[in-house]
């Protein structure tokens, strides 16, 4: 998946200061976009109005699926984006969820799986 029309589109909202867009494996699309986002200060939104804000220039498959809000994006000491540090943190936070949603599950669900995950 091409994720800088997600990245672009989530950058353009209002209330987001600094973000990316992570592409994260997925068992039933094969690939799914997480925004990891900062906001400005003093605004917030949740993960359905940046959804809904997406959805208005984006075809579906682009639309952000999850969002992860940081106070800021970790810089390197030249000041880039951290984007493998954060796609490696977004990995392992939605293993723990993939985890411990199989635990709690006699179905055995698969939907969640993160495989990879990439940062572009």
């Amino acid at each position: 998946m091409c994720i800088r029309d997600s990245e672009e589109a989530v950058l353009r909202h209002p209330a987001v200061l600094e973000g990316i867009v992570c592409g994260v494996a997925d068992a039933v699309t094969g690939d799914a976009a997480v925004a990891v986002v900062a906001f400005h200060e003093g605004m917030r939104i949740d993960e359905a109005e940046l959804k809904r804000f997406c959805k208005e220039s984006l075809p579906p498959y682009k639309v952000p699926k999850l969002m992860r809000v940081l106070p800021a994006l970790p810089r390197n000491e030249n000041g880039k984006i951290r984007r493998a540090d954060i796609a490696a943190d977004v990995r392992a936070a939605l293993a723990g969820l993939s985890a411990g949603s199989r635990a709690g599950s006699t179905a055995g669900s698969t939907a969640g799986s993160t495989a990879g995950s990439r940062c572009v």
